[in-house]
């Protein structure tokens, strides 16, 4: 098993955007598995479940999060995440549609690393998350 592959948690329930992204992540050379949940309660299940497996798994080395998702949002993820001490360490980027800056501030206080809107494309987050998997352990 190759423990060295980094690997990409991606909370986004539209499915356009997770084939954007995808197609983005593969555009920049950006070689990483992407574990894709589709509401914040699966996100979050695979989280705990990537945690709890044996040695030969591991935790996703960034984790990026739409904010208005089904069941749980993007915000109450990220704080679950930030509260236990297994998951704790992984960066949390955020990814949304909201230019609203009191989302911004919102998704940096529930412990979010970066926030980058949707709209101006894709390009910042894949040098951020490039960043991010380049000194992950």
């Amino acid at each position: 098993m190759n423990t060295s592959r980094k690997k990409i948690l991606l909370l986004e329930d539209d499915n356009f955007d997770v084939v954007v992204l995808t197609r983005a992540l593969k555009a920049a050379r950006i070689e990483a598995e992407l574990v894709v949940a589709s509401d914040g309660q699966d996100a979050v299940e695979q989280f705990l479940r990537l945690a709890d497996q044996d040695a030969d798994s591991q935790l996703p080395n960034v984790g990026i999060l739409d904010i208005n998702v089904p069941v749980l949002s993007g915000f109450e993820v990220c704080e679950y995440l930030k509260n236990k001490d297994a998951l704790r360490s992984v960066p949390i980027v955020f990814f949304s549609g909201s230019s609203s800056t009191e989302d911004k501030h919102r998704a940096l206080a529930a412990g979010g690393e970066a926030f980058f809107d949707k709209n101006d494309g894709a390009d910042e987050l894949l040098v951020h998350v490039r960043d991010l998997l380049e000194t992950a352990a």
